[in-house]
């Protein structure tokens, strides 16, 4: 049966696929590989998205559409990092800018600059972001939001230690950005 196009009214709201992503690395520690994707897997992941037509948006734009409901041009797809690992820069940033798209990196804002602390379990833990890494990427086009304060696990967290993990990283971004932080 031939596809269609279907007219979308002023209201309609388009459904974008959001891919979430932790580590671009060659390698990871053993039991750490469901949260890493080479830097060839990557590139393939990305090559695949443009074939089929899809273009990355910030949830910046996402935000707008739904309040707006004008539709979002093309195949829209929003890409995530979480926890700010420095591989974010080092591979995946190269990559989706040989792709044309950009990303969402969802920062532990207690640990920037620091080690993933919370993986010592699996082998040494990787580096993350520096300020200053944060910062050229947000000058090059890459969005980010609060991943919380400290990486605790946020669904076991009673209300208040829930807020305090929100509040506190998205203040810590928000004296950083100099702007207010709508994202976690």
């Amino acid at each position: 049966i031939p596809a269609v196009a279907v007219p979308q009214s002023r209201t309609a709201r388009q459904e974008v696929p959001v891919l979430m992503y932790h580590r671009v690395a060659d390698r990871c520690p053993p039991g750490l590989e469901p949260y890493c994707v080479s830097p060839k897997l990557f590139d393939q992941h990305l090559l695949l998205l443009r074939r089929h037509g899809y273009r990355t948006i910030s949830l910046d734009e996402w935000r707008e559409h739904r309040r707006t409901g004008e539709p979002l041009a093309g195949q829209p797809v929003l890409l995530t990092f979480d926890d700010g690992y420095l591989d974010v820069l080092t591979h995946a940033w190269p990559i989706l800018r040989r792709h044309g798209m950009t990303a969402t990196v969802f920062l532990v804002s207690d640990a920037v600059g620091q080690a993933a602390a919370w993986d010592a379990g699996y082998g040494p833990p990787a580096p993350l972001m520096s300020w200053h890494d944060i910062h050229a990427l947000r000058h090059d086009g890459m969005s980010f939001g609060a991943h919380g304060a400290t990486h605790r696990p946020l669904t076991g967290l009673t209300t208040p230690d829930l807020l305090w993990e929100g509040n506190r990283s998205r203040a810590a971004l928000e004296r950083e950005f100099g702007q207010p932080v709508t994202s976690m």
